[in-house]
């Protein structure tokens, strides 16, 4: 579930997640059964899986391999 003003880049995915009004998710990022909260920012590339909540107003950058 997307809330109003959020932000999905090009290339990202999102399943079974909730994304919190306002939220931006970078290019390519993946969000599965993840719990974004107001106004967070999902770094490109950033993967978040099952399980994983971000508060209100956290970022996320992408893991490095």
């Amino acid at each position: 579930m997307l809330a109003p003003g959020v932000s999905v880049a090009s290339g990202a995915s999102v399943a079974r997640s909730t994304v919190a009004e306002g939220a931006s998710i970078g290019e390519g990022a993946e969000l599965d059964g993840a719990l974004v909260g107001r106004s967070c920012e999902i770094g490109a590339r950033a993967r978040l899986g099952r399980g994983c909540a971000l508060g209100t107003g956290s970022s996320s950058a992408r893991a490095r391999r």
